[in-house]
């Protein structure tokens, strides 16, 4: 059982799979991050203005 932990520790070294591991879960919380952001706040922030002013459909609301 040693010997296979030593090697699957060798595996994980030489082929940095715990860095791959780290990166694709730190890019999976930044893809959430920035949906997030677009949605909740810059989209709101560019659309509430032009949808106020009402000018596309004067005859509604």
């Amino acid at each position: 059982m040693k010997k296979f932990m030593k090697e699957f520790s060798d595996f994980l070294k030489q082929y940095n799979v715990i860095g791959l591991a780290v990166a694709i879960i730190i890019g999976g919380k930044l893809n959430q991050f920035v949906t997030s952001f677009v949605n909740d706040l810059l989209m709101p922030a560019i659309f509430q203005p032009v949808l106020s002013s009402n000018q596309f459909y004067p005859g509604c609301v």
